[in-house]
């Protein structure tokens, strides 16, 4: 954040060829040209999406362990079966 200013939280979504990566970057472009005291955090469901618009993946971004469906565990009954 800068300035006490919110940021902005932007999720490019669309069929597959409808530009969203272009505008990404583009996005990028305009706000690292603006001012290099923005933080501009890219991130993407999937390796090949996220090397796509020089970001990283979702996992990455906020440090979550990455299984393979085989290897995760179901949630239990209890207090902690929702994800809210």
């Amino acid at each position: 954040m800068c300035h006490g200013t919110k940021p902005i939280h932007l999720i490019v979504s669309g069929q597959g060829g409808t530009g969203k990566s272009r505008v990404i970057n583009m996005l990028q472009q305009l706000v690292s040209n603006d001012s290099t005291e923005l933080l501009v955090v890219v991130a993407a469901p999937t390796g090949l999406v996220a090397y796509s618009i020089a970001g990283t993946t979702i996992h990455k971004t906020f440090s979550l362990p990455a299984y393979q469906l085989s290897m995760a565990s179901p949630l239990t009954t209890g207090p902690c079966t929702k994800i809210s």
